[in-house]
């Protein structure tokens, strides 16, 4: 009686090229899922180390296929063209999963039939395994929808797991793309409907190490970055709204390509992309140069990195402005208030803060408000009440901020309350407001709360791309904000 070979219902698949070190911890890493139904398919994508005597105790384990060197979005597609799983997980020989990774993703996709892809967070580790944080990318694109992969492009594929049937509908990944081919596979997926949904919790270990291709390779990174992008964008049959948000897009990700040049140590090479952005920008040079430590910052703590580095880019920014050191200054004396006053403040270290406050260049009381309000009105996720209250009241009582002036904390608050109510976060909204209403009664504030109309009135009669530059319109102008 022949017996009928049963498909895995979870197929793992690992490429690997040269990980030798690394590839047995990502190996027991799936075996210790103590998942029943799942198969290992290692794709060596030529290795010329001693992969294969490595693999050898493992042969009756997993399926081993060779291949000469292609990449390894090839690599990936040979492993998935080979599997008989219902669902597809593609982990890097240099990672390793956390436990119940399997059983929780896949339980989603089994009780949600219409999910094509179930994502979760990551955890950072350096090259020996010590946990640098964990990554929780959902605060940042609460939806994986199109509009998200575009601009954050969340992408960790072993942090994911795949419906097989949806990886056939796109076509795999595109192996012309030597790198960012994970990036192009969700933008086509998104655009092709599917739909994905959060596992809020870290499932995978990203290791960071120098011979990681990321860092390797960083200069391809940021060619293939911008060619997937310049692929997906022309395509034909793009929804009107994102077609609508092509600058958007390509400002966003162009920052992101200096910034991954700053953070592989390639910072000068950074200045290229930065003078692209600058064309792209929808703001004013000064603005525009503290959109770029906004974002450095935020992409940098992600990536278990400290902030204060980004100091080094300096130079570089300054470069890619071709502003003149008399021009330059201002500026500079701005994104030294932020990294040692603003980022303090948000993380809530209020002593340090307010201590670096007493220390800095001052500005006016209008340059203090149009400082924090750009970064409210750029921030995706709103900036907490107790930031705004704890500044304002140490600028008060340090005197920065005269008394017939402290009404201007109101427009901080009424701000904050937009963005609070496009998040939906409806208990900081009111509480919001409610700070607004106490400080900006009087007649002195009320050209404030007439700009604030204004604005949220042409927020929802405009495109979205001109919602930041709508709303930066009603900054008060000065000399330390403009260019």
């Amino acid at each position: 009686m022949t017996h009928q070979h049963k498909p895995a219902l979870v197929s793992v698949v690992v490429p690997t090229y040269n990980n030798a070190a690394y590839i047995q911890q990502a190996l027991q890493s799936i075996f210790d899922q103590n998942y029943p139904h799942c198969e290992i398919i290692v794709v060596d994508d030529g290795s010329t180390d001693d992969t294969q005597t490595v693999l050898q105790p493992y042969a009756s384990r997993l399926r081993l296929i060779q291949q000469p060197n292609a990449g390894s979005a090839a690599a990936r597609n040979t492993g998935i063209q080979q599997a008989h799983g219902k669902y597809i997980i593609l982990l890097d020989a240099d990672d390793w999963l956390l436990p119940g990774k399997i059983h929780k993703q896949v339980a989603l996709l089994e009780a949600n039939p219409s999910l094509g892809a179930v994502h979760s967070g990551w955890r950072l580790v350096e090259e020996d395994g010590t946990p640098i944080k964990d990554v929780e990318p959902w605060r940042d694109a609460p939806q994986l929808d199109l509009a998200s992969w575009l601009k954050w492009k969340p992408v960790k594929m072993g942090a994911m797991i795949y419906r097989r049937d949806w990886l056939e509908q796109v076509g795999y990944l595109d192996p012309t793309l030597r790198q960012s081919h994970d990036v192009d596979l969700m933008l086509r997926l998104a655009l092709a409907g599917c739909q994905m949904a959060w596992l809020k919790e870290p499932t995978l270990c990203y290791r960071h190490h120098l011979a990681s291709t990321m860092r390797k390779g960083a200069a391809d990174q940021a060619y293939y970055a911008l060619l997937a992008l310049d692929k997906f964008l022309a395509q034909p049959n793009l929804p009107p709204a994102i077609r609508r948000r092509e600058q958007n897009t390509r400002y966003f990700s162009t920052m992101w390509v200096s910034w991954h040049l700053f953070r592989t140590g390639f910072a000068s090479d950074a200045v290229l992309y930065l003078e692209k952005t600058k064309k792209l920008s929808p703001y004013d040079v000064s603005r525009t140069v503290m959109d770029w430590l906004r974002h450095y910052a935020r992409w940098s703590v992600n990536d278990g990195r400290d902030p204060t580095e980004i100091r080094q880019m300096w130079p570089y920014f300054q470069q890619a402005t071709a502003l003149a050191d008399a021009a330059w200054l201002p500026i500079q004396q701005q994104l030294d208030w932020w990294l040692d006053v603003w980022w303090p403040y948000l993380q809530g270290d209020n002593e340090q803060a307010a201590t670096q406050l007493n220390r800095h260049v001052r500005f006016s009381a209008a340059e203090y408000v149009a400082l924090v309000q750009f970064y409210l009105i750029v921030t995706p996720t709103p900036v907490s009440l107790a930031a705004i209250q704890q500044f304002w009241q140490d600028a008060t009582q340090q005197g920065l901020i005269p008394h017939a002036e402290r009404h201007g904390v109101a427009t901080l608050y009424l701000t904050l309350f937009g963005q609070a109510l496009l998040a939906r976060r409806w208990p900081m909204a009111l509480a919001a407001l409610w700070q607004a209403a106490r400080h900006g009664y009087r007649p002195v504030a009320w050209p404030a709360w007439g700009r604030f109309l204004r604005a949220g009135l042409t927020y929802f009669s405009n495109h979205p791309w001109q919602t930041d530059k709508v709303l930066l319109d009603q900054l008060p102008k000065n000399h330390a904000t403009s260019s």
